[in-house]
């Protein structure tokens, strides 16, 4: 009875010293709880305590002082019997160890939880700052300053192409990252589909680290490929385009041919719109959305001129030294005027006379025709050609006719000269451009009709 009574005297001090007795686990099940909390310690490991509360509850605690400093501290191990007594006095060991090399138990948890705190915090602000999330916002901001086609190409790019980084920060893609994706297109042979893509992505961090803070990103990785190096041994090809006369008449006529079909189907099915597009395109060598897209507000008949605003959505626009978007002009000739009016015959044959575009699709009311709508044309109709090709044409033409180079290349839309004769020259030459323009136009007719 004595032993019992000094071994509950002990138990109950709070004490490091209170007895030498070493826990059982069959002690440690039979300890009981008391009006107040109290300390049993262990005398099998120095130190190591367990705290008995009130409501049964039962904390092996570690009770050490720091040599360095003189700190006394208190750490908690864990609870009992999740914890049982043997991996209590291993933890107290390896506490024990720590202490002695100068580590506070207390503050290294400390540490350790605010570590893990910081991380859910970094990888929760990581699901905010996504590759994907930032493809979203990029295109957001560019879809009205860019066409349809190349809005389109670019979320192709992103959401197929780039896929396998969709859900990787942005901030942590590396330049390998970039490099095979780059690679994994061009090994499929789309390589301008690659070089796209490969602008795109700079394009898309420098706005990220520019215009969205440093959350987004820090470092264009995409600068860092040097295209020369990456598309090093490509043969670069062009748009295929009729270069022979000859060659355009048979063509002409077809297009001639095919919008005849508006007298002979219904106007569902009509190819109207789409062959006098084609007309207006090869008449004007306009880039291919001006022509599908062109809306009667940009038309001046009485002065016989197209202006394309620099703010029309959808269409490429001519682009100075100085970086800022021009309006871009086109004179008319008489043959291209023809074309106009018969726009309007048809819209008014077709109750499409209120529409804003002067092509408008026949199936979708007065939306305009579809990027695609010139192209799938001409190989419908047996070339291998694509819109974009006549602008080749022209010039092909045009210069082996002694035709002003200068000229040419404005009606095409393209700076001319050095930088600083740009800076200097600002005239589209809209004047001199209608000679030319006629003279193409009477051309074309002439091949139409057999006299060229």
């Amino acid at each position: 009875m004595k032993r019992e009574s000094n071994h509950r005297t002990g138990a109950g001090k709070q004490s490091l010293g209170g007895g030498k007795v070493a826990l059982t686990d069959t002690r440690v099940k039979a300890l009981k709880p008391k009006e107040k909390g109290y300390f049993v310690t262990d005398g099998g490991q120095p130190n190591l305590t367990l705290h008995v509360l009130p409501s049964g509850r039962k904390s092996w605690r570690y009770r050490y002082t720091i040599p360095e400093t003189g700190r006394s501290s208190s750490f908690t191990i864990g609870q009992y019997p999740a914890i049982g007594l043997a991996r209590a006095r291993e933890i107290a060991r390896e506490l024990a160890k720590k202490v002695a090399s100068g580590v506070d138990p207390v503050i290294e948890k400390k540490r350790k939880r605010e570590e893990v705190r910081a991380a859910k915090k970094r990888e929760k602000a990581r699901s905010k700052f996504t590759f994907r999330k930032a493809t979203d916002r990029y295109l957001a901001g560019r879809e009205r300053s860019i066409s349809d086609s190349h809005y389109k190409r670019m979320r192709r790019a992103f959401d197929n192409d780039c896929a396998p980084l969709h859900d990787k920060p942005l901030a942590e893609i590396t330049v390998g990252d970039i490099r095979g994706i780059i690679n994994t297109i061009k090994g499929r042979g789309a390589v301008e589909t690659a070089k796209k893509t490969l602008y795109a992505l700079r394009d898309l961090f420098d706005t990220a680290i520019e215009d969205w803070g440093e959350e987004w990103a820090t470092d264009n990785v995409a600068a860092s490929i040097a295209p020369k190096k990456l598309f090093a041994g490509q043969i670069k090809t062009h748009y295929p385009a009729i270069k022979d006369p000859d060659e355009l008449r048979p063509l002409l006529a077809a297009i001639e041919d095919w919008g005849k079909w508006s007298n002979e189907r219904t106007i569902s099915r009509s190819h109207r719109p789409t062959a006098l597009a084609l007309k207006l395109l090869i008449l004007t060598a306009t880039r291919p959305s001006v022509a599908r897209l062109a809306r009667w507000e940009w038309i001046d008949e009485e002065k016989a001129i197209m202006t394309v605003p620099a703010s029309a959505k959808g269409v490429k626009k001519r682009v100075e030294n100085h970086g800022t978007a021009e309006p871009y002009r086109t004179p008319l000739s008489k043959q291209a005027l023809a074309v106009l009016e018969e726009a309007k015959q048809w819209a008014r044959d077709n109750g499409r006379e209120g529409c804003e575009y002067v092509f408008p699709s026949v199936r979708h009311g007065c939306r305009p025709l579809s990027d695609a709508a010139l192209s799938n044309a001409l190989r419908t109709m047996g070339f291998d050609v694509v819109a974009h090709g006549f602008r080749s044409t022209f010039s092909t033409i045009a210069n082996e006719a002694g035709k002003d180079p200068i000229e040419v290349e404005y009606q095409l839309g393209h700076s001319f000269g050095s930088e600083a004769h740009r800076a200097y020259q600002r005239s589209d030459l809209l004047e001199r451009r209608r000679e030319l323009m006629q003279w193409w136009g009477d051309f074309i007719e002439g091949l139409s009709d057999g006299r060229s």
